[in-house]
C-alpha cells in the first residue's frame, strides 16, 4: 500500500467499508514440541513451525543484488559535454525547513547531482524545487498553460517512497518541456517526446514501445503517454548512468514493489539496455553529453 493509498482510507475509510487498522497484531508466542524428534521450536501462535518467515525477503535481496551488479556496468560510460550549461544551476531545491522536508530536500539535491554527473544542458530557465501537501501526486513538473513558462517542480510530503528518483522524474518533465522541445509549449501534444521531431527522440521511444514493459501498460492512458513513458525512462537513465547508490536503491524498491502495478512501470536490465543507448544517443546529439573517456583513451 502507498502512502498515498493509506492517506485516502484515513479519510474516506477502506472500499468495502470500516476504518483503515494500521496497529500491528500482537502476536503470541508459543512452544511446540516436535513429536517425531523432540526438537522445541518457539513461535506465533496460528502460524504451523516452519512458516513463520517472508518467503519474498530471499528473492527480494536476490534481485537487489542483480540489479546492482548490472547497474555498475553503465555508470560512468557518459559524461557532461564540456560546452553544455550545468542543469543543475537551473534548479532552485527550497531550503526553507518550513516550505520543504528534509528528506525532500536530500532526495531532490540527490538528483541534482547525479544528474550533473551525466549531463549538462542548452538554455534553460530557472525554476523553484518546492514541497506539495497533495495526495494524489508524488511529484509535478508545471508550467503556465497561457505562456508556455516553466514554473516549477513539487515533490509529495504525503506520498514520499523514492524522492529521490520521483525528482529525477520531474526534471525529465522539466527537460522535455524546455529543453528539447520548442520554446512556449502549452500543449503536451506538443512536447519532444510526444512530436518525435528528430530521429533520435524517434529512436528513444521506438525503444520504448518495443520492451515488455510497454505492452504489459496497455489500456493505461496515462502510463502511455509518451511523456511519461519518457520522464520514467530518464529517471531510470539517470539513476544507471550516474552511479548513484541512492537511485539505485529507490529504483530496486520500484522493481521489486509488492504491487505489480508499481513494478512494471519501470524497466528490468534486459529491456532497459536499447533504451539507455538511445538516450546515449539523443544527450549526445543534443551535445549535452558525450562518451567518456577511459584511463587509457585519455593517455598521451
Amino acid at each position: 500500500m502507498s502512502r498515498a493509498q493509506a492517506e485516502r482510507y484515513r479519510r474516506k475509510g477502506l472500499p468495502g467499508g470500516g476504518k483503515l487498522q494500521e496497529a500491528a497484531p500482537k502476536l503470541k508466542r508459543v512452544t511446540y514440541t516436535n513429536s517425531r524428534t523432540g526438537e522445541v521450536h518457539r513461535g506465533i501462535e496460528g502460524i504451523d513451525p516452519g512458516f513463520e518467515y517472508n518467503p519474498g525477503e530471499g528473492r527480494e535481496q536476490q534481485l537487489r543484488t542483480a540489479f546492482r551488479e548490472r547497474d555498475a556496468i553503465f555508470a560512468g560510460t557518459v559524461e557532461p559535454n564540456a560546452n553544455s550549461a550545468d542543469v543543475g544551476s537551473k534548479l532552485d531545491v527550497s531550503t526553507d525547513p518550513k516550505q520543504m522536508r528534509s528528506d525532500l530536500r536530500r532526495g531532490a539535491n540527490e538528483a541534482v547531482r547525479a544528474v550533473r554527473r551525466v549531463h549538462g544542458d542548452g538554455p534553460l530557465p530557472t525554476i523553484p524545487v518546492e514541497q506539495t501537501n497533495d495526495p494524489t501526486i508524488r511529484g509535478s513538473f508545471r508550467a503556465d498553460p497561457i505562456t508556455g513558462d516553466a514554473t516549477d517542480i513539487k515533490l509529495s510530503e504525503v506520498d514520499a517512497d523514492w524522492p529521490a528518483l520521483t525528482a529525477v522524474h520531474e526534471i525529465g518533465h522539466f527537460l522535455d518541456h524546455s529543453g528539447l522541445s520548442k520554446k512556449g509549449v502549452t500543449d503536451s501534444d506538443d512536447l519532444e517526446s510526444k512530436k518525435e521531431s528528430t530521429p533520435t527522440m524517434q529512436a528513444v521511444m521506438q525503444a520504448i514501445r518495443a520492451s515488455k514493459r510497454y505492452a504489459l501498460l496497455q489500456g493505461d492512458p496515462y502510463l502511455t503517454h509518451e511523456a511519461e513513458l519518457w520522464a520514467r525512462a530518464y529517471a531510470q537513465y539517470i539513476a544507471w548512468r550516474s552511479g548513484s547508490s541512492v537511485l539505485k536503491a529507490q529504483l530496486d524498491k520500484v522493481l521489486t514493489h509488492e504491487e505489480q502495478a508499481e513494478r512494471v512501470t519501470q524497466w528490468p536490465y534486459d529491456e532497459f539496455v536499447p533504451i539507455a543507448r538511445a538516450i546515449d544517443k539523443l544527450l549526445m546529439s543534443r551535445r549535452w553529453a558525450s562518451r567518456k573517456k577511459t584511463p587509457k583513451e585519455t593517455q598521451p
